[in-house]
C-alpha cells in the first residue's frame, strides 16, 4: 500500500533543498499524521465528540501542506501536484467530518496515512512512536486494532506478534471471520512487503487453513494464496540486490503474468503476487524517484493496488492513478492512468440499483481527463 512521493513522508524527502520553514512544516505534519493513528483505527474514538476539536486541528495542519508547497519557489511541479492532491483529500475528509459523517472521512484518511507510512516501511522504528503503547492502553483497543496501529506506525514485530495470537483465536460468527480475513490480509502484507519472508508467509497461511470451521470462501482464498507462495518459493529473485530498473521490470512482469491490467475487478487469488509487485515497484521508485519509467510504475501500482488494498479502506488504487496523471500531464501514460481510473470509478459506484457516481467524482474525472489530454 504505498507509492513514493505520495504523502507526507514523501514530501519531506522531495527532490529540492528543504529550507528551515519546509523542515518545520513537514515535522509538524508528520506529528499530526502520527497523532491521528490511534483514532483512525478506532471508529468509536474517531466519532467521540470529545476528540473532535483535536482531530480537526490536526487535519487542518495536513490540509495546509498544499498552501506551503504552492509558495515554495524550489518545489517542483510534481511536489506541488502531490501536495495539492493530499490537501484536496484532507479537505474532503474535513467536510465529511464537520457534516457529522465521520466514517467516510476515517476511511479516506486511513488510506492516505497508510500510504504515507508504507513509503518508509523498511525504515527502523523512530522515536516518534515511543508513545504508541500509551495510546493503545488509553484507547483499550481490541487485539486486531492494536496490531493495525502498531503496523501503521512501523512497529512491525509488535504487530506480527499480536496478529499471530489474535488470529489463532476461534471466530464464532461470519462477522468475526470477515474481520479476521481482513486482518490476515494486513498480516500477510507485512510478511511479504516488509519482511520479504517466504517461510513466514507460508506458515501463516497454513496455520489459518488448519483452523476449525474455516468458511468456504476463506478456504478457497487460502488455497490460492498457498499456491502463490509455492511459486514465490521457487523464484530465485533477490529484491534486496536488484537495481531499481530490475525491480520495476519484475513488478511489471508479475502484473502481466496475472493479466491484471485487463481485469477491472481485482482477482484476489493473486493477492501474494500483487503484494510482491507493489513491494518491488515501490522500492524501485524509492531508489530511483526520477526514473524515466516513473509514470509506468505509478500506473502499475494503481493496477496492483486494487488487488491488495484493504476492502475497508478508501479507494487506494485511485490515489496512485491520480498521482500518475498529476505528475505526468499530457502524456500517453497519463491517459492510460485516467482510463483505468475511470473504469475503477464506474465499478466502485455501480451496484444492484445501477450506476450512481457522485457529481464531485465526475468533476474530478473530467478535470483529470483534461489534464491527461495531448
Amino acid at each position: 500500500m504505498r507509492v513514493v512521493l505520495l504523502m507526507v513522508t514523501l514530501l519531506a524527502s522531495a527532490a529540492f533543498a528543504a529550507d528551515a520553514k519546509t523542515k518545520t512544516t513537514m515535522r509538524t505534519a508528520l506529528h499530526s499524521t502520527l497523532w491521528l493513528q490511534p483514532y483512525l483505527v478506532s471508529p468509536a474514538a474517531f466519532r467521540d465528540p470529545a476528540n473532535a476539536p483535536a482531530i480537526k486541528g490536526h487535519l487542518e495542519v495536513l490540509a495546509n501542506l498544499e498552501h506551503h508547497f504552492a509558495t515554495r519557489e524550489k518545489a517542483d511541479a510534481a511536489t506541488r501536484a502531490i501536495a495539492g492532491m493530499l490537501g484536496a483529500q484532507v479537505r474532503r475528509s474535513l467536510t465529511d467530518f464537520n457534516a457529522g459523517d465521520p466514517e467516510p472521512a476515517r476511511a479516506r484518511l486511513r488510506s492516505l496515512t497508510s500510504v504515507c507510512f508504507a513509503c518508509h516501511s523498511r525504515d527502523a522504528v523512530a522515536t516518534d512512536f515511543d508513545d504508541t503503547e500509551k495510546a493503545v492502553e488509553a484507547l483499550r483497543l481490541p487485539p486486531l486494532r492494536q496490531a493495525e496501529l502498531y503496523a501503521s506506525t512501523r512497529q512491525f514485530d509488535r504487530a506480527i506478534a499480536v496478529w499471530k495470537d489474535a488470529l489463532a483465536r476461534p471466530a464464532k460468527t461470519d462477522a468475526e471471520w470477515f474481520e479476521q480475513t481482513a486482518a490476515l490480509r494486513q498480516y500477510l502484507a507485512v510478511l511479504v512487503r516488509v519482511k520479504d519472508d517466504k517461510a513466514g508467509t507460508a506458515a501463516a497461511i497454513t496455520e489459518q487453513a488448519q483452523r476449525d470451521g474455516v468458511p468456504v470462501f476463506f478456504q478457497h482464498l487460502l488455497d490460492a494464496w498457498f499456491t502463490e507462495v509455492r511459486v514465490w518459493n521457487e523464484d530465485a529473485f533477490d529484491a534486496r540486490a536488484a537495481t531499481p530498473l530490475v525491480l520495476f521490470k519484475k513488478g511489471a512482469a508479475l502484473i502481466a503474468d496475472a493479466d491484471l491490467e485487463r481485469q477491472v475487478v481485482a482477482d484476489e487469488r493473486r493477492f501474494i503476487s500483487m503484494l510482491r509487485a507493489t513491494a518491488y515497484l515501490s522500492a524501485a521508485l524509492e531508489r530511483a524517484p526520477d526514473a524515466t519509467w516513473r509514470g509506468e510504475a505509478l500506473f502499475f501500482l494503481g493496477v496492483a493496488s486494487a488487488a491488495t488494498q484493504d476492502p475497508l479502506l478508501w479507494n487506494l488504487d485511485a490515489l496512485f492513478l491520480e498521482t500518475c496523471v498529476r505528475e505526468q500531464p499530457h502524456t500517453r501514460i497519463a491517459r492510460r492512468c485516467v482510463t483505468r481510473l475511470s473504469e475503477r470509478t464506474w465499478l466502485r459506484w455501480t451496484g444492484s440499483g445501477g450506476t450512481d457516481i457522485p457529481p464531485e467524482e465526475l468533476r474530478t474525472l473530467a478535470w483529470l481527463r483534461s489534464l491527461a489530454a495531448p
